[in-house]
């Protein structure tokens, strides 16, 4: 290699292990975050919900909510659905409480509907259909895919000056097509 081919090889290099290096430090800020959102869900929707049946004894009000998506064929698909605040009551442990969901559908007065409410503090609902658990467990395993991809992203980029240059023209590359 000529000293100019060097020269650009080595800042490459150099570019590829800073990129790693930030890349690193920005998947530990996500993962943390992720994982804060984690412990939320198991302490505020985690095993400590249940579910029970609520009877809807006032629909608040109804507004139509258009919808844009597309087909298989490529087709714009608009569809309407109904989203209405309703009115619940439902029992826990022999006690009566009352509470406000927002629900997709149409709902009469007196027909029952599954809610779930935490144990600790009844008075909190939703019409979840996936757990708080869930929910934890799937936001931790994306912050330890997101740390662990970046970790060897960056392990690799400071043991192979190649994997290291391959980061810094792609890095290179990606800044210059913003201006082309």
């Amino acid at each position: 290699m000529n000293n100019t081919t060097a020269n650009i090889y080595n800042g490459m290099v150099e570019m590829g292990k800073i990129k790693s290096t930030a890349n690193l430090w920005q998947s530990v800020v996500i993962s943390i975050l992720l994982i804060i959102g984690a412990i939320y869900f198991f302490n505020y929707y985690g095993e400590g919900t249940q579910l029970t049946i609520a009877t809807i004894t006032e629909v608040t009000s109804c507004k139509n909510i258009v919808k844009h998506t597309q087909s298989q064929q490529g087709y714009n698909v608009r569809s309407v659905e109904k989203q209405c605040n309703l009115n619940v009551s439902y029992t826990v442990n022999g006690k009566q409480y009352t509470g406000m969901l927002t629900v997709e559908g149409n709902y009469v007065v007196g027909n029952t509907l599954q809610i779930s409410y935490n144990t600790v503090n009844p008075t909190i609902i939703s019409q979840q259909s996936i757990s708080g658990s869930t929910i934890g467990f799937i936001l931790v395993g994306i912050a330890v895919l997101i740390s662990g991809g970046s970790y060897y992203s960056y392990n690799m980029s400071q043991k192979s000056d190649t994997y290291a240059a391959m980061q810094g023209v792609n890095n290179t590359y990606a800044t210059l097509q913003k201006f082309v």
